[in-house]
């Protein structure tokens, strides 16, 4: 019981803190590593999580502008690919956010 409870403290203050996080400047590797621990956050059961997700959906936004226009040439696979996963996960996040 002693275990889940301090659990439960750990994640709330883990919690706090992206959402603190998320009101400065982040770097693209900050983002990234942000986005791809967020399916574990969004299963949460925390108020913040709402702004969580709904602050990573501007970011996601940002990414794909940032990607688009790096592509230089249409054979720059790589930043098409980063561009095709982040527009996926946009599209996903929407429907989730409803």
């Amino acid at each position: 019981m002693l275990d889940k409870k301090r659990g439960e403290i750990l994640e709330a203050a883990a919690v706090k803190g992206i959402v603190a996080v998320l009101h400065t400047e982040l770097t693209v590797a900050d983002a990234e590593l942000l986005i791809s621990e967020l399916p574990n956050i969004l299963k949460l059961n925390y108020p913040e999580v709402k702004d969580i997700l709904n602050s990573c959906m501007v970011i996601i936004s940002n990414l794909l502008i940032m990607y688009r226009n790096s592509i230089e040439n249409q054979y720059n696979w790589k930043v098409w690919n980063k561009y095709a996963q982040y527009n996926s996960l946009l599209n996903m996040l929407k429907v989730f956010n409803r």
